[in-house]
């Protein structure tokens, strides 16, 4: 999607909220990623925003890339986002979707 946006040649000045192709929580992603790889489960280690948060504060005079992923870290745990991809990439022509079932089974180590 980073490099369709790159690419896109339209004039429009665009604010794009992606994701998808599907909705998962945390847990079903380990439970897909469980199943797919023949374990019983994995457990899932949420981390509160306020922890992600006070990380980012702590990190943020040392690395400011490390800051960014406990901001989004952060905003995730707070706002949840539902983004939906389905216009975008019909917007930047982008090949079809990959869901985690697919990708696993394409990137399966044997």
């Amino acid at each position: 999607m980073m490099v369709g946006g790159a690419l896109y040649e339209g004039q429009e000045n665009l604010l794009l909220e992606a994701g998808g192709p599907e909705w998962l929580t945390w847990r079903e992603i380990a439970n897909i990623i469980a199943e797919k790889t023949g374990r019983k489960s994995i457990k899932v280690i949420p981390i509160p925003a306020w922890f992600a948060r006070v990380n980012r504060m702590v990190v943020k005079p040392f690395s400011g890339s490390a800051a960014n992923i406990f901001a989004i870290g952060a905003f995730v745990a707070d706002y949840q986002p539902r983004w939906e991809s389905k216009g975008v990439v019909e917007k930047f022509n982008l090949p079809k979707q990959l869901t985690v079932p697919d990708y696993l089974d394409l990137n399966r180590q044997t």
